[in-house]
């Protein structure tokens, strides 16, 4: 084959030109997580059987708007996303407490009592 006959070919037609193609945009950088916070919440107040009460603990990270909470072994316990203006101490706190409620199993079962 000739160089006419090359570039008058269609695989050669069909060939995109890279020299006028602009370069890839930079990928987003991933958000640095913010050093870990601790918060803790009251499980139960100090009674007699236990005049210490007990607390819950964990940590939180916040990258981006996205608040992750873990347990203070590191044990993932959930993520949320921040609005504006949400306190984040607040959000990890409820988060917490969702995930470490007290099972209510052996609560007393609450019936209706009817008068005949």
């Amino acid at each position: 084959m000739s160089e006419t006959e090359i570039a008058e070919s269609p695989r050669a037609k069909a060939a995109p030109d890279v020299s006028r193609h602009e370069p890839l945009p930079l990928p987003e950088p991933e958000p640095v997580a913010s050093e870990p916070r601790r918060v803790w919440i009251e499980i139960s107040r100090p009674a007699e059987g236990n005049p210490g009460g007990t607390i819950e603990e964990a940590m939180y990270t916040i990258e981006g708007n996205l608040l992750r909470v873990s347990d203070m072994q590191g044990r993932p316990l959930g993520a949320r996303i921040l609005r504006s203006g949400e306190d984040p101490d607040v959000v990890a706190r409820r988060l917490l407490r969702e995930k470490k409620r007290p099972s209510s199993f052996y609560d007393p079962i609450p019936y209706i009592s009817r008068i005949l």
